[in-house]
């Protein structure tokens, strides 16, 4: 009897269902670990399919009523019937109660000639009653079986408080390319904690805390299409930094540390 390979289409829709597994599963595996003071890049980790072996899970709640849990979730898969895809989500939140904050990105291409780009961007404040402040914000970005494809990852995460009682954030960022020719995977992470901080001070052009988190992330959008990949890296770590700066000053906060994690495919 002669096998038969199994059909390409049905081999690409696996992976949409365990990348994003593997996005939520980072985000809610707890992974613990203190602010850092200083931006810090890790070495990009070679491309490895075997890495997406998480098993499915289900969206993450949005915020709302009924104990659901604070997370921010932006997805964008093209298909050849729609091979631009685009998703930009954008909030801001205040947790009074023990609660974690999920912040997740994640962008796949898995056709010939498409392109995602997802952008997630939170800012979560947690007032003296939630005692700990529990925050994780992840960017996945991956492209597989296909030519000529891109997929791009943003996910910021900027976290206030005027205490703490402890500590647990995360920040993670994976791009890979699985089979693919020409193709093109970028992810960024950035995660902003800032401690000591107190009512948001006006600014003359009204513009609220999630619309400035968000057009952070349209920056590192842009930078990520316009600048040479030689470039990129150096370029969003200035960007972050400035922005460390501006949100210290906005908030009046005695502290102020971001972590960034760039991941190319």
């Amino acid at each position: 009897m002669t096998s038969h390979p199994q059909p390409r289409r049905r081999v690409t829709r696996a992976w949409p269902r365990r990348i994003a597994a593997l996005a939520l599963a980072v985000a809610a595996a707890g992974l613990t670990g203190p602010p850092i003071a200083v931006a810090q890049v890790r070495p990009d980790p070679p491309a490895s399919p075997a890495a997406m072996t998480a098993d499915v899970i289900g969206p993450l709640p949005l915020p709302g009523a009924g104990g659901l849990r604070p997370d921010l979730v932006a997805s964008a898969q093209p298909t050849a019937a729609d091979p631009q895809t685009t998703d930009s989500q954008t909030t801001a939140l205040i947790l009074n109660r023990p609660s974690k904050a999920n912040t997740v990105a994640t962008a796949s291409a898995t056709c010939d000639g498409c392109a995602g780009t997802a952008t997630a961007a939170a800012h979560v404040r947690f007032l003296p009653a939630a005692g700990s402040i529990r925050a994780d914000n992840v960017a996945t970005a991956w492209n597989a079986n296909c030519e000529n494809c891109s997929a791009q990852a943003v996910s910021i995460q900027v976290v206030t408080a005027r205490t703490a009682a402890s500590v647990t954030v995360t920040n993670r960022a994976l791009a890979i390319n699985a089979t693919c020719t020409r193709c093109d995977s970028t992810a960024v992470a950035i995660q902003y904690v800032l401690f000591g901080a107190g009512p948001i001070r006006p600014r003359p052009d009204t513009t609220t805390p999630d619309a400035e988190t968000g057009q952070l992330a349209t920056r590192i959008t842009q930078t990520m299409r316009s600048t040479p990949p030689n470039l990129q890296r150096a370029a969003i770590l200035a960007d972050a930094q400035q922005t460390r700066v501006d949100l210290q000053q906005r908030f009046g906060a005695s502290s102020a540390t971001v972590t960034v994690d760039y991941q190319t495919g």
